[in-house]
């Protein structure tokens, strides 16, 4: 009787460590995806954030339209106004905030990387933009130097990934 009740005690303990057990996996689930919805609304706020700011789509408009155009001197007349300059001073400090939100791993690049990657790399490349603010102020936007090279590499990284998976 003593060994029955033994093995009934030790198997009631095993179903409620395997309860608990559960439950804590089950909570864990439930904050990753809460932490996912989190990512996700933060994601689309800092996007419209983007969007709705006529002076950040201004600065968009112009450097898309020297590209276009193929004028890039375009951007250097446009920042002798201290407006416009600031505009665009704005535009690379929202890059910056951005780079930290991705530094302190509040976003990935594989989430944002089709959403924000043609803003960040509009104005990284740009050769005016370069010129006039990322170069002489380059000690203010070290954020955006350091997740260009994260960035870059990883769309390497994707596209040799992307070459071999259709060549199997």
């Amino acid at each position: 009787l003593t060994l029955i009740v033994g093995v009934l005690e030790s198997v009631v303990g095993l179903v409620s460590v395997w309860f608990v057990i559960r439950q804590l996996k089950s909570e864990t689930e439930t904050e990753e995806k809460e932490n996912v919805v989190n990512v996700a609304e933060f994601i689309f706020k800092y996007n419209q954030e983007f969007i709705d700011s006529p002076k950040l789509s201004q600065i968009e408009s112009y450097l898309e339209s020297t590209l276009v155009t193929n004028t890039i001197p375009a951007i250097h007349s446009l920042t002798q106004t201290s407006e416009i300059r600031q505009q665009l001073v704005n535009y690379l400090v929202y890059l910056e905030g951005f780079a930290s939100c991705i530094q302190e791993k509040v976003m990935e690049i594989k989430s944002v990387d089709n959403l924000f990657a043609y803003r960040f790399f509009l104005a990284t490349n740009h050769p005016e933009v370069q010129e006039l603010e990322l170069i002489p102020y380059s000690s203010y936007y070290k954020g955006v130097f350091g997740l260009y090279r994260e960035w870059i590499q990883y769309r390497i990284f994707r596209s040799s990934c992307w070459k071999n998976a259709h060549n199997l």
